[in-house]
C-alpha cells in the first residue's frame, strides 16, 4: 500500500514540475511585459500608477522565503526523537499548508468571474479615450493578479510535495495514514489541474481582449481622444523627468556649496594625495620588477624621488603655507614631472631616440612632429596621467592660512 502512495507522489512531483514551465508560472518570463494580454506602454498605463509589478514581485519573493522557512520547520518536526510528538507537529504544519492551499484554490476558481469586465464573455464597453485607457489599466491589473495567484498556488503545491516526500521517507508503512496521505495527493493534483485550466482560459481570452482594444482604437473619435490623452501623459512624464533632473542638479549644487565649499581646501589636499598615491602604486611595481631586472632600477628611482618631492610640495602648500599661491604650486609640480620625463628619456638611451627620430623624420614630409608624438613607455604615460590629475584639482588660489 505504501508503494502505491510512493508512485502517486512521484507522478505528482512530475506534474508539479511540468506546471512550473507554464509561462504564467515560470518566474523568468511571467513578469515580462511581452507576456501580458496587452503589453501597455508607459504612457498608456504608468506602472508607477498601478504599482502592481513591483508589489507583486515583492510579495512573491516574500512568499517563497516563508515557504523555505516552513519546510525547515517541517524537517525539524520530523527529527523530534519522540515519534508521537513528531507526528503531531508535522500534521499540524501540513494542515496549515492545506488551509493556505484551499484559499489559493478558491482565489483561482473565482478570479475570472471577479474580473469578467476585463476578461469575461461580455467585456466592458469602450466609448471614449478615457474608458480605453481605463480598460487597458484593468486588463494589466488582472494580468498581475492572475500571475500572482497562480504563482502562490504553485509555490504552495511545490512546498507541500516536498513535505510529503520527507513525510513518506521518514515513516514506515504501519505509521503512515493511507487515507490522509491520499487526500493530500488528490488535493495537490486538483491544484495542478486548476493552474493548467486557468492558464488555458487565459490564453483563450487573450485574443478576444486584444481584438476588443484594437477595435476601440480603430474608432476615429476614440482614437482622437486617446491620442490626446497619450500626448498629455507624455508631456506630464517629460515634465516629471525634467523636474527630477532639476531637483537633482539643485541637490548636487547644494552639496557643492554647503559641503565641498566649506571643505574646499581639505578636498583639494586629499585629491592631491590621491593623485600622488596612484603614482606611488606604479613606483612599487617598478621596485618589484627591479629586483629581477636591473633595467627597471633607474625608473624606480625616478618615480620614488618624484613621489617624495610631490608629497613635500603638498605639505609646503597645504600644511605649512611655504608656497604663496596655486600658480606657483602648479608651476613647481609641472616642472618636477617634466624633469622626471627627462630622466626617463636619459635612462632609455639617447641613441635609441636619435634612431627613432631619423626614421620618423624621413617618413614625414616637412615636419618632425611625429617624433614628439611617438608612443612612450608606460612610465611616461603614468607621468602624463599624474599631470592631468593634478591639473584637474580645484586648488585654492592662495595657500591655506
Amino acid at each position: 500500500m505504501k508503494e502505491s502512495l510512493g508512485d502517486g507522489l512521484k507522478a505528482l512531483k512530475t506534474k508539479v514540475n511540468a506546471v512550473a514551465k507554464l509561462k504564467t508560472i515560470n518566474r523568468v518570463t511571467h513578469w515580462g511585459l511581452q507576456e501580458l494580454i496587452y503589453p501597455p506602454t508607459i504612457h498608456e498605463v504608468s506602472l508607477s500608477q498601478i504599482d502592481s509589478l513591483n508589489k507583486a514581485r515583492e510579495i512573491e519573493g516574500l512568499h517563497h522565503r516563508e515557504l523555505d522557512l516552513f519546510i525547515k520547520q517541517f524537517e525539524e518536526a520530523l527529527s523530534i526523537p519522540d515519534l508521537t510528538r513528531a507526528m503531531e507537529k508535522a500534521n499540524r504544519l501540513l494542515a496549515k499548508l492545506s488551509t493556505n492551499l484551499k484559499f489559493e484554490e478558491t482565489n483561482l476558481n473565482t478570479i475570472f468571474d471577479n474580473n469578467a469586465e476585463w476578461v469575461g464573455e461580455n467585456l466592458k464597453t469602450i466609448s471614449n479615450g478615457q474608458e480605453l485607457k481605463g480598460f487597458i489599466l484593468g486588463v494589466t491589473r488582472f494580468d498581475y493578479d492572475l500571475r500572482l495567484a497562480q504563482s502562490a498556488a504553485h509555490a504552495l503545491a511545490s512546498a507541500m510535495t516536498r513535505c510529503l516526500e520527507k513525510y513518506y521517507s521518514t515513516l514506515s508503512a504501519s505509521q503512515l495514514s493511507y487515507p490522509a496521505f491520499l487526500r493530500r495527493l488528490q488535493h495537490l493534483d486538483r491544484i495542478c489541474e486548476l493552474i493548467k485550466a486557468t492558464d488555458a482560459h487565459y490564453m483563450q481570452c487573450k485574443q478576444q481582449v486584444k481584438m476588443h482594444i484594437q477595435s476601440a482604437k480603430t474608432n476615429p473619435e476614440i482614437r482622437k481622444q486617446y491620442q490626446q490623452i497619450l500626448k498629455e501623459s507624455q508631456e506630464a512624464q517629460k515634465k516629471k523627468t525634467e523636474a527630477k533632473k532639476y531637483s537633482k542638479k539643485k541637490l548636487i549644487q547644494a552639496f557643492r556649496d554647503n559641503i565641498i565649499g566649506e571643505n574646499k581646501e581639505w578636498l583639494a589636499a586629499v585629491t592631491f594625495d590621491w593623485a600622488v598615491e596612484k603614482m606611488r602604486v606604479k613606483q612599487e611595481q617598478l621596485e618589484a620588477k627591479a629586483k629581477s631586472n636591473p633595467r627597471y632600477s633607474e625608473a624606480n628611482t625616478v618615480a620614488d624621488n618624484l613621489c617624495k618631492t610631490l608629497q613635500q610640495l603638498r605639505r609646503d602648500y597645504f600644511d605649512e603655507s611655504k608656497i604663496a599661491d596655486a600658480a606657483t604650486l602648479r608651476t613647481k609640480y609641472a616642472q618636477l614631472i617634466l624633469d622626471a620625463h627627462t630622466e626617463l628619456d636619459k635612462h632609455r638611451g639617447v641613441k635609441k631616440y636619435i634612431a627613432d627620430a631619423v626614421i620618423r623624420v624621413h617618413g614625414t614630409v616637412g615636419t618632425c612632429l611625429p617624433f614628439f608624438k611617438a608612443p612612450r613607455t608606460d612610465s611616461h604615460k603614468k607621468l602624463d596621467d599624474l599631470l592631468r590629475d593634478l591639473d584637474a584639482i580645484d586648488i585654492p588660489q592662495t595657500a591655506p592660512s
